[in-house]
């Protein structure tokens, strides 16, 4: 492909359809991308796309992303030494990309930066001298763009350091890093704070950034959302102070009462609004690493130190504020990754929480004794309130499961506790008096810390009260957003931990089927896609087997059309791999209980699988070999399934296509169903010829035999 205008300009209308919303003629296009970047010059000519200022911003943009996925594709040489890009290529993108990025948008600069981590990855420093020098030259423009952007390629490049295995690879390239990087980059910090003094330095950074946004002043100051740039830094220096506590104990030392009092002022002068939120997490966390540590534990151990922390830190910044209400009601699957699923995002409550639990392990009596008072008195102005005051019982919940809790596990909930807090008793009187409560929809925070509650401690509760809550919990699925969630969770972990057998399910089975499958469908709108929800649809099912054969029967044709909308616009992985998974266990339960019924789910699945495959929509693909394995595995052992196999015949020739085994995800499936074919009819597929070796090496690239001769690797004994 020779970079010419008509190429260009080729690529460039190819690219603009690719952002159309018409899938008929957006997936063509991308068709057409992926199969012309395997030749000559396909980067290079992306490169120069995003090069031309006569190309709209939202093409150039396009390519930019194009490009990163590309190199995420292809850069990587595979462990067999397989090059999917022309070494010509790799060496005149290394030459133009840093030049090209430093000059682009920065909307463009993000996706070139992240194109040279992976490159980076693989490549620096050994075959990428270079790179190195060539950024650091760039700090003498005294151009803020060009300088902001080697920083941020300067980050992507080097962040995996955080987490990679040490090595003695790794410990070369990090010396080297910082024999040829550490150095400018102090100098240009110490240039700056001498010409200009910090907070001009910053100043001036920070009226750069309100230029290129048009933003003014007065704006950038009344935001209570975004952070500014005192904000930012103040967050880094609190990070990187956390660093240095926990890897350079002993250097830190002599530093860190200075930088405890600091921090502890910052915390007791910032405001509560979102724009500090990262800023007062970082410096809870600070307090809380010191905590941790032996030699900083003496800075925490005075009665009134600890008071005053419960009182003017954390009490505060775990108190429910209007915007954490506002998440709560009006994005609760945002709140919920937050809160339960501990994401990326630090918050306020969760550094808290870790604060209180670092110095119960350490100061355990003192602190029930200190923060149990500021908790009973929580209580109990809830009570003399008129329930007026719920803001502080929901801090209060929050406040004991920190002080308590010791140790936890994913499968099993907390499973050490504090000695000095009965949990039973507190669950009896303060958490199920919520969920007995007639009103299912009144104050639903406390609902659902009551919720959370139980699922936190369900190891340790007393069984007789968690079996007790059940009918409460399947009454609160009746509620929408957090609290909804919270129950199907909470269900689904009680009966996955073996708290609720299936002897105890039984008699619920029915109340708790019907209100899980209409949380999915409520009146057949079909719009739900609560990965909780069908992941306790799928544990409930898994637990009754037989026993949910009776409310099958109305609930497929709902997953079967839920399975044909979500697979016209996959968004949520989790959601679809166990909405796959229960079709897979409702197939196989209704099929040995009848197995003249297979017929009727061939007729119901096989055209929607027929659009996931038409339409390439690779994210299902591998659920669809696996369901048609199950289909003729469940055909050919099942005794009276009636019917033949000929449907599935038609699909064996496509079913070596090389294209399909180039994705790793399909390898295993696809060795399934061919197994399946093998074993429901052999003969067919040895008269086909398919599987041969003479016809994998001439008609499959990939040579398709050779995947099946390592099936085992894959689990599958041929």
């Amino acid at each position: 492909m020779e970079v010419t205008k008509e190429n260009l300009e080729t690529l460039a209308n190819y690219l603009q359809q690719t952002l159309s919303p018409d899938l008929n003629v957006r997936k063509p296009a991308e068709d057409f991308l992926v199969g012309v970047e395997v030749n000559q010059n396909f980067a290079v000519l992306l490169l120069n796309l995003i090069d031309k200022d006569n190309f709209d911003i939202t093409i150039r943009m396009a390519a930019a992303i194009a490009f990163k996925n590309y190199i995420k594709r292809n850069w990587p040489i595979d462990e067999d030494g397989t090059n999917r890009m022309h070494e010509s290529d790799r060496i005149t993108v290394k030459y133009l990309i840093v030049p090209l990025m430093l000059k682009s948008p920065e909307s463009v600069q993000k996706q070139f930066s992240d194109a040279v981590s992976i490159i980076g990855k693989y490549d620096f420093p050994e075959k990428w001298p270079n790179l190195l020098p060539e950024m650091v030259n760039k700090f003498a423009t005294g151009d803020f763009h060009v300088i902001n952007g080697v920083l941020r390629t300067a980050h992507s490049l080097f962040k995996r350091y955080r987490h990679e295995f040490k090595s003695q690879k790794l410990w070369e390239e990090i010396k080297y890093v910082l024999e040829n990087f550490a150095k400018p980059l102090t100098d240009l910090f110490v240039e700056y704070i001498v010409k200009f003094g910090l907070r001009r330095a910053i100043k001036m950074w920070e009226d750069k950034q309100k230029e290129k946004v048009k933003q003014s002043q007065t704006v950038a100051q009344e935001d209570d959302e975004v952070p500014g740039v005192m904000e930012q830094l103040k967050t880094e220096i609190c990070e990187c102070a956390t660093m240095y506590a926990q890897k350079y104990d002993e250097e830190f030392a002599p530093h860190a009462p200075g930088f405890a009092t600091a921090i502890w002022t910052l915390l007791l002068s910032t405001g509560l609004e979102p724009k500090y939120d990262l800023l007062v997490s970082n410096a809870l966390i600070f307090l809380s690493k010191i905590a941790d540590r032996n030699a900083y534990k003496s800075l925490f151990e005075d009665p009134a130190t600890l008071s005053n922390i419960c009182e003017k830190v954390v009490i505060p910044n775990m108190h429910l504020r209007d915007s954490d209400l506002e998440l709560f009601e009006d994005n609760p699957e945002e709140y919920v990754r937050r809160d339960i699923e501990g994401s990326d995002v630090d918050t306020r409550r969760r550094a808290a929480c870790d604060l209180v639990r670092t110095l119960s392990q350490h100061f355990e009596e003192k602190m029930v004794n200190i923060f149990g008072q500021y908790v009973q008195l929580m209580l109990s102005k809830y009570a003399e309130s008129g329930h007026r005051e719920w803001r502080g019982k929901d801090t209060a919940m929050y406040l004991v499961t920190s002080l308590v809790s010791r140790g936890s596990t994913n499968a099993t909930g907390v499973t050490k506790a504090s000695s000095l807090v009965d949990l039973g008793q507190f669950a009896v009187e303060h958490v199920v008096t919520e969920l007995q409560k007639e009103n299912v929809m009144d104050l639903p925070v406390l609902k659902a810390d009551a919720i959370k509650y139980l699922m936190t401690f369900r190891s340790l509760l007393p069984a007789e009260l968690t079996v007790s809550a059940l009918p409460y919990l399947i009454n609160h699925l009746k509620c929408k957003g957090v609290v909804c969630t919270y129950s199907a969770c909470c269900i689904e972990k009680l009966i996955a931990g073996g708290v609720i057998s299936r002897t105890t399910l039984e008699p619920h089975a029915a109340p708790l089927l019907i209100s899980l499958f209409q949380v999915m469908a409520p009146e057949d709108d079909l719009t739900e896609q609560n990965e909780y929800v069908m992941k306790a649809v799928l544990r409930t099912m898994s637990c009754l087997q037989e026993a949910s054969l009776q409310y099958l029967g109305a609930a497929l044709p709902k997953l079967a059309l839920m399975l044909s909308k979500v697979a016209k616009n996959p968004s949520k992985p989790h959601f679809n791999h166990y909405l796959f998974e229960t079709l897979s266990l409702a197939i196989t339960l209704v099929t040995k209980a009848n197995p003249s019924t297979i017929n009727a789910f061939e007729d119901m699945l096989f055209p929607i699988f027929q659009d996931i495959l038409k339409n390439d929509i690779q994210e299902f693909m591998p659920y669809v070999f696996q369901m048609l394995s199950l289909l003729l595995e469940l055909r050919a052992s099942t005794p009276g399934a009636g019917g033949d196999c000929e449907a599935y015949a038609a699909l064996l020739p496509c079913l070596v296509a090389p294209a399909l085994w180039e994705r790793p995800a399909n390898i295993r499936p696809l060795v399934r169903l061919l197994c399946a074919f093998l074993s429901a009819k052999p003969d067919d597929v040895i008269t086909s010829g398919k599987l041969s070796d003479d016809y994998a090496i001439v008609k499959g690239s990939l040579q398709i035999g050779q995947y099946l001769i390592k099936g085992r690797q894959y689990g599958i004994v041929l």
